[in-house]
């Protein structure tokens, strides 16, 4: 058997924390979770969405999504676009969304250099493939 500190698990949810550690202090000050801000990148991403599609593009549950949308639009970040409060109304990033998301898209970008800048391009390369694919499998 593997010794702790060799096992996937282990290695995959470090890598995780201190990836995120940082980020998530800034997300903190802006009122934001991790979930929110995967959710402020896939509106930006697809620009407005029904909550089902936003919830498969994001690996989100449906159910987790309706109380994260809901505090979301309380915070100004997302509106709905079409007929109010209606679930299969489309929903979109407002102006503050948008510019809370290019902030921390920076801020994401310069976090995850950080904490790739030990590895090569080559090993990045592979790093993301192995992800991916890992991801996709399990679906």
């Amino acid at each position: 058997m593997d010794r702790l500190h060799d096992r996937i698990g282990y290695l995959l949810r470090n890598a995780y924390q201190n990836l995120n550690r940082d980020f998530r202090k800034k997300l903190i000050q802006e009122r934001i979770t991790i979930h929110q801000y995967v959710v402020l990148q896939g509106l930006g991403e697809l620009g407005e969405a029904i909550q089902r599609t936003l919830a498969e593009h994001c690996s989100i549950e449906p159910s987790n999504l309706n109380v994260m949308i809901k505090r979301m639009k309380e915070n100004g970040l997302v509106q709905g676009v079409g007929e109010a409060e209606n679930p299969r109304d489309a929903l979109a990033l407002t102006r503050r969304g948008r510019a809370v998301l290019r902030r921390f898209q920076a801020l994401d970008a310069e976090v995850t250099g950080e904490f790739l800048a030990p590895l090569t391009e080559t090993e990045e390369k592979t790093l993301r493939t192995a992800l991916k694919k890992l991801v996709q499998h399990s679906r």
